[in-house]
C-alpha cells in the first residue's frame, strides 16, 4: 500500500515541535497479493521491509486451504508535493469509464436530441398545424351559426366531437391521483438533487453524500407531494380526503422501507457486513412518519383551500359511447403501449449503461452536467410521446385519455425491467444468491419507481396540452 502525502502548513494555534511534521493524505494506492503464511503467522523476520509478496518463493492461498489465515498489510509513504489538496481526486475520477468516454455522452445526448427534434417536429409540423386550421373552422362555423341564429347543420367529428367528455373524469380517480402525485415528488427529488450537484455540493470524495441528498430533497419535497395530490383531487371532482393523503405520502416511501428492510434481513442472516444497524431502520422509519407525512398533510391543507379552476369545456351529463371501429389497430392500448416505451428507453440507453456500472461495478460517477441535460431531454421526450399519443386517441373520439397519458410513456419501465435482466447476465459476473436477491429487488424498485415519474409527466404535459387546444374552441 504506497500512500502520498502532502506537508501540512501548521496553524497558529497548533502546537508542533520544531521537528515534527504534518502531512495530508492525497493519494492511495493499494495493490493486493495471496500469500499462504505457515501455521502460527508470519515471524518479525518475514515482515519487513525487504518482503516481497511476489517473490517466487512465496506460495499464495489456495482455495482448498482450510487452515488459518492471517491477514497482513505494509505501508510506504511517498512525498508528493506536487499534488495539490483541492485536486487530490482528479487522478481517480479521470481512470473513471464516465470520465474517459466524454464521446460516448455526447453521443447519448445528440441521439436524444435527435428524438426530441423527431417528436417536436411532429407535433409543430403535423399536429399543431392541423389544430390551428380545425381550431379556425370550428369557429367561424360557431360565429355563422350564431349570427344566422341557426344550430350547426354539421356534425363535429375527430376530437372536436368529445368536447364535451375530454374533461370526465377517469376510472379509479384516486389511484392516478395517489400513482402521479407520487411521481412528481420523485421528479422533484431527482431535478432539486442534480440541481444540488451542478453547484459542486455532491463530490465523490464524501462518500453517501449523493444518497443523503435524494433522501433528503424526498422527504422535503413531501409538501410538493401533498398540494399536487390535493389540487388534482379536487379537480377530477373529489371532496376534501385526508386518507387519500395519507396513501400519497406513503406509497413510495412504503415501498423503499420495505424493499430495504428485506435486503437488510436477508444480508443478516448470511452475516453480511453490508446490512445496517436497526437503529438507522428506525431512523428511516421516523423521517416517514414524523417529517414526510406532517410535510403532505402541511401541503395537501393549502391544496384544498384553493378552488379549481373551470374547465374550457363543460362535462356533458351522458358520456358519449366510444365506437372501436374508428381506432386504427395501431392505436390499440396492447400495441399502443409496447412502441411507445421504446422512445424514453432510447434516450437513457447510453446513460443507463455508466450509471448501473456506478452502483454495481464500483465505476466512480461524477459527471452530473451530462446526466442533468439527459434528464431534461428525457422529461421533453416523455411529455412528448405522450402528447402525440393521446392525441391521435382523441383523432379516435377516444376521450379516455388520462390513464393512456399515464401508461404510455410509463410503459418504457418494462424495456427498462428487460434491460435489467439483460445487463445482469451479460456484463456482470455475481454467483452469490444473496448479491442476485439484492441486483433484482433493487432494479425492480427502480422499475417501479421509473414508471411512476414517467407516468406523472406524461398526464401533466398531456392535461396541460388539452387545457390548451379545448380552450381555443368558442364556447357556447
Amino acid at each position: 500500500c504506497e500512500i502520498k502525502g502532502q506537508k501540512k502548513k501548521k496553524a497558529k494555534k497548533q502546537r508542533a515541535t520544531e521537528d515534527e511534521e504534518n502531512f495530508l493524505v492525497v493519494g492511495v494506492t493499494i495493490e493486493p497479493f495471496s500469500v499462504q503464511w505457515p501455521e502460527g503467522g508470519p515471524s518479525a523476520d518475514q515482515c519487513t521491509e525487504n518482503f516481497d509478496p511476489a517473490g517466487a518463493n512465496i506460495q499464495p492461498l489456495s482455495t482448498k486451504y482450510r487452515g488459518s489465515i492471517y491477514w497482513t498489510y505494509g505501508v510506504t509513504w511517498i512525498e508528493e508535493p506536487n499534488i495539490r489538496w483541492a485536486s487530490r481526486w482528479d487522478s481517480y475520477l479521470h481512470t473513471s469509464t464516465a470520465d474517459t468516454n466524454d464521446r460516448i455522452h455526447w453521443l447519448s445526448i445528440l441521439n436524444t436530441i435527435l428524438i426530441v427534434m423527431c417528436l417536436v417536429s411532429t407535433i409543430f409540423v403535423v399536429i399543431v398545424r392541423v389544430l390551428r386550421r380545425q381550431i379556425a373552422q370550428y369557429n367561424i362555423h360557431f360565429e355563422l351559426s350564431k349570427t344566422e341564429s341557426l344550430e350547426a347543420q354539421r356534425e363535429e367529428s375527430g376530437w372536436k366531437a368529445v368536447s364535451n367528455d375530454v374533461f370526465r373524469a377517469p376510472s379509479h380517480p384516486e389511484l392516478l391521483t395517489v400513482l402521479t402525485a407520487s411521481g412528481a415528488q420523485i421528479f422533484c427529488m431527482v431535478s432539486t438533487t442534480l440541481c444540488v450537484s451542478l453547484l459542486g455540493y455532491l463530490s465523490p470524495a464524501r462518500r453517501g453524500a449523493f444518497m443523503t441528498a435524494l433522501l433528503a430533497t424526498f422527504v422535503l419535497s413531501s409538501a410538493a407531494c401533498g398540494y399536487v395530490a390535493a389540487r388534482m383531487h379536487i379537480k377530477l371532482g373529489g371532496l376534501r380526503s385526508w386518507p387519500l393523503i395519507f396513501k400519497t405520502s406513503s406509497l413510495v416511501p412504503a415501498l423503499v422501507f420495505s424493499a430495504f428492510t428485506i435486503i437488510n434481513s436477508v444480508l443478516r442472516s448470511a452475516k453480511s457486513s453490508g446490512s445496517v444497524p436497526t437503529i438507522t431502520l428506525l431512523t428511516l422509519l421516523s423521517l416517514w412518519l414524523l417529517v414526510a407525512i406532517p410535510l403532505a398533510v402541511v401541503g395537501a391543507s393549502f391544496g384544498f383551500r384553493e378552488l379549481p379552476g373551470p374547465n374550457p369545456k363543460k362535462v356533458g351529463n351522458i358520456p358519449r359511447p366510444i365506437d372501436p371501429s374508428l381506432e386504427p389497430s395501431y392505436l390499440k392500448n396492447e400495441v399502443l403501449f409496447l412502441v411507445t416505451g421504446a422512445l424514453p428507453l432510447a434516450a437513457l440507453f447510453l446513460e443507463l449503461r455508466f450509471i448501473l456500472a456506478s452502483v454495481w461495478q464500483g465505476v466512480v460517477y461524477y459527471v452530473f452536467g451530462f446526466l442533468s441535460i439527459i434528464f431534461v431531454l428525457w422529461a421533453i421526450t416523455v411529455a412528448l410521446t405522450a402528447i402525440v399519443v393521446v392525441y391521435y386517441k382523441l383523432t379516435s373520439e377516444n376521450y379516455q385519455w388520462w390513464w393512456v397519458s399515464f401508461l404510455a410513456p410509463s410503459s418504457c419501465g418494462l424495456h427498462i425491467a428487460l434491460f435489467f435482466v439483460y445487463y445482469f447476465y451479460t456484463t456482470l459476473s455475481i454467483s452469490s444468491s444473496v448479491a442476485t436477491f439484492m441486483y433484482f429487488v433493487y432494479m425492480t424498485l427502480a422499475t417501479v419507481l421509473y414508471f411512476i415519474t414517467a407516468g406523472a409527466v406524461g398526464l401533466f404535459a398531456t392535461w396541460q396540452f388539452i387545457f390548451v387546444i379545448y380552450g381555443n374552441l368558442k364556447n357556447e
